[in-house]
């Protein structure tokens, strides 16, 4: 995988169902090279499959969250532990600096976010948390 593969998998994770000919045109290279890599990425299983993303108004979207943790060194484990069998944290990702670990979270609506936060925050050996509910993306395509 070469760099114009990484962004051509730029390309297609925004919009798996791009066009070649425009694929080839934001590239900058013929169709049947785009066609090619594409098939070369798949038979490697550098892609395993393509989805997609409903529109708003059909699929109502998750809160998602990023949540900061400090935890009490001894029970650091057991904390990891339990917050890996919380059905809503999606990610656990430890980190260097004031905080210990991030969690991401994703609930299905307010109500089920304040439940899961109470929860989390009421584990033992949980010391300090603070959360930043995701608002909107501002990613933008790097090519």
């Amino acid at each position: 995988m070469d760099e114009m593969d990484g962004k051509l998998i730029t390309l297609l994770r925004r919009n798996s169902r791009e066009s070649i000919s425009n694929l080839a045109n934001l590239l900058n290279l013929s169709r049947l090279t785009v066609r090619n890599r594409i098939k070369k990425l798949i038979d490697s299983n550098v892609i395993e499959s393509f989805t997609i993303k409903l529109n708003d108004t059909v699929q109502k979207q998750p809160i998602k969250a990023m949540m900061l943790i400090n935890l009490e060194g001894a029970r650091a484990d057991n904390i990891i532990h339990i917050l890996n069998k919380t059905p809503e944290i999606i990610g656990i990702y430890s980190t260097s600096g004031r905080w210990d670990a991030i969690i991401m979270l994703e609930a299905d609506g307010l109500a089920q976010f304040d439940v899961i936060l109470r929860e989390i925050s009421s584990i033992k050996g949980m010391l300090r948390t603070e959360t930043s509910i995701m608002l909107a993306s501002r990613m933008k395509i790097r090519i």
